[in-house]
């Protein structure tokens, strides 16, 4: 049974590896480990904690964490991730698609023609 199935603090994860169909290797276990213990700093913190808080985190989880560049370079990949699936949720919410013009196909609006341009 997976360890994290019954966390729902909605953690990015990464997609499962062909050379591990069903089982975990102890570096995909650390990395997941990592993941989720960041997702639950950025809970009791916010996400941006403090040097401090992000000082004694780190020497609570020295085990997993050795260093505290490595716990910093966590939590800039998992804010990263979080903010870019939020903003891709955001897109789609509002039915804007990257690759189209507007949700209909067309361009929209007329009254901002010339706006935000700069010639």
């Amino acid at each position: 049974m997976n360890e994290f199935s019954d966390v729902s603090l909605g953690s990015p994860r990464t997609p499962k590896t062909p050379s591990s169909p069903g089982q975990f290797s102890s570096l995909r276990r650390i990395l997941d480990q990592r993941r989720q213990l960041v997702m639950q700093l950025f809970e009791e913190y916010g996400l941006f904690p403090s040097a401090q808080a992000t000082a004694s985190f780190q020497s609570e989880h020295a085990s997993i964490f050795p260093t505290k560049t490595c716990l910093q370079l966590k939590i800039r990949e998992v804010r990263q991730k979080m903010m870019a699936q939020s903003a891709a949720v955001e897109r789609a919410a509002t039915g804007e698609d990257s690759n189209s013009i507007g949700s209909t196909g067309s361009i929209q609006g007329g009254d901002n023609s010339g706006q935000g341009q700069s010639e």
